[in-house]
């Protein structure tokens, strides 16, 4: 039987608890813009679509979930109700970790900044234990979180962009939700030790992609973004080097 969005569509069909999603990303752009955090939070930097290739895992691990589903819903319905979760979750999500937070860090070397992005962001994942579902099915989504979190800020230090993050988050929710029929499809009792496996599986990428990115040449070991990124605020990134030539 596939599964349905009940629960997550109000009586008319409308998407309600996405569009709320909507509704607040919209309202924290509105707040970084007024504050003048939007440039330095990484939203007026351009797309850098060359370090996508990095959330590999997640894009494949997104294809599988489709690929096994059966019975997928696709009736309009279920997509749009879908495509307006994800986009409205993905960007507030990105907002606030790997825009805001990252911004707030912006003082830690790319492990710390990226380790505490990380964490923050598996640790809003287990509010859902208020919700009824199983404590350990929340636990090991968290640790799940986790290792997406990781790669993630592992893409945010090799594109300078949040846009790219964004994007790569938002083509990954999606292919999970809709295989998984919504929100309440990905928190089925017993997917406990899959979740685990693939949260370190994922972690142990987004190391590589931190590690890759520290020892690249011009990285400055640990210090600012991407050595390839438009400076933010109108002077040199530090460790770039000179760019003028």
């Amino acid at each position: 039987m596939a599964p349905t969005m009940d629960g997550e569509l109000g009586a008319t069909g409308i998407p309600i608890y996405p569009l709320g999603e909507v509704a607040f990303a919209l309202i924290l752009l509105a707040v970084l813009w007024r504050t003048g955090l939007l440039r330095r939070a990484g939203f007026r930097a351009p797309v850098r679509l060359r370090s996508a290739w990095l959330g590999l895992p997640l894009l494949l691990l997104a294809g599988l979930m489709l690929a096994g589903s059966q019975d997928l819903d696709t009736s309009l319905a279920m997509v749009i109700g879908v495509a307006v979760m994800v986009f409205g979750g993905s960007l507030t999500e990105e907002i606030i970790f790997r825009g805001t937070l990252w911004e707030g860090l912006a003082g830690l070397g790319p492990w710390a900044r990226s380790v505490a992005t990380s964490l923050a962001f598996g640790s809003i994942h287990l509010m859902g234990i208020a919700s009824g579902i199983p404590a350990t099915v929340i636990m090991a989504q968290a640790v799940f979180a986790f290792g997406v979190g990781l790669i993630m800020a592992g893409v945010r230090l090799s594109a300078g962009s949040i846009w790219t993050v964004v994007l790569l988050h938002i083509v990954f929710n999606f292919g999970a939700l809709w295989a998984g029929g919504g929100i309440e499809g990905t928190f089925t009792a017993g997917v406990e030790p899959q979740l685990l496996t693939m949260g370190a599986i994922l972690a142990l990428w987004g190391c590589i992609v931190i590690y890759r990115w520290v020892r690249a040449p011009g990285s400055g070991r640990g210090h600012g973004d991407a050595p390839h990124a438009e400076p933010l605020y109108g002077a040199p990134v530090q460790g770039a080097g000179d760019l003028s030539s």
